[in-house]
């Protein structure tokens, strides 16, 4: 069973200050907790209620045991408490965030199509374009300083196991990083209203690197000037923007597709 302490300190990681003081976080769910597994993804833990039992739970035990995953019980009220969801389900890992060298170099040499995120602040738009990344093959996701934590509960449920098969790299001073990609021969492409239209006769770069902008704000200083080309969604209404998690999928699908 889980001590009072261990149940304070699980419950702190919903707040990133902790998540990076215990280089913890929490994954939520049976299936999201089998996707880390099957995908080698190292976990501390596995928290569950002895009273729930289904297939899909009775795999992520089999597994984890395998892999010597330490797994606790506690009640459901405890779980309720640790959850930052009101109804959660009774299944919690602890997952390890991993600290290395973030070699962009190493990366570069072997991705071919990017997806860059200049501070994305909303934990969907980023759980849902992680998803988008994964589902048209993208070869990894960077992320800028400023964005939103991708251990963040809400990015970890939306990104529904993809943020455990895409490589990230994040806190990446872009203006610095950008001119690495023109050293490996990346096209950088920047999404922009004011940009060429994309569509299916558009000239698809053999590798590129798509950036995407800040909800509110777009791209950051600096960025338009370094990107080869602005690009952007056409329309046929007067609404003045779209959503930034649908604007990627929009262009991603044009560029892989």
């Amino acid at each position: 069973m889980l001590s009072n302490n261990d149940i304070k300190i699980l419950t702190s990681l919903q707040k990133k200050k902790y998540r990076n003081f215990y280089q913890s976080f929490l994954i939520e769910g049976e299936k999201l907790i089998k996707d880390a597994i099957e995908e080698n993804f190292p976990l501390k833990k596995i928290i569950i209620c002895p009273e729930y039992t289904s297939p899909t739970l009775h795999t992520v035990i089999e597994i984890a045991a395998n892999n010597n995953i330490p797994i606790y019980e506690t009640s459901e009220k405890q779980i309720k408490k640790i959850s930052y969801v009101k109804t959660p389900q009774p299944v919690i890992a602890v997952g390890e965030i991993a600290s290395h060298e973030k070699n962009i170099e190493l990366f570069i040499k072997e991705w071919d199509k990017i997806l860059v995120l200049d501070q994305i602040q909303d934990p969907g738009n980023l759980g849902t374009l992680i998803r988008t990344a994964d589902w048209f093959g993208i070869s990894g996701i960077v992320l800028s300083e400023g964005n939103v934590d991708i251990y963040n509960p809400k990015v970890v449920r939306g990104s529904m196991g993809s943020m455990f098969r895409v490589p990230i790299i994040s806190d990446i001073n872009l203006i610095e990083m950008l001119p690495v990609f023109r050293e490996n021969q990346i096209t950088i492409l920047a999404a922009d209203a004011t940009g060429t239209p994309i569509n299916r006769q558009f000239p698809k770069p053999d590798k590129w690197a798509l950036i995407l902008g800040n909800e509110g704000q777009g791209l950051s200083d600096g960025l338009p000037e370094i990107a080869d080309q602005i690009i952007s969604i056409p329309g046929n209404t007067k609404a003045d923007s779209l959503n930034v998690g649908i604007s990627g999928a929009i262009i991603i699908y044009q560029l892989t597709v």
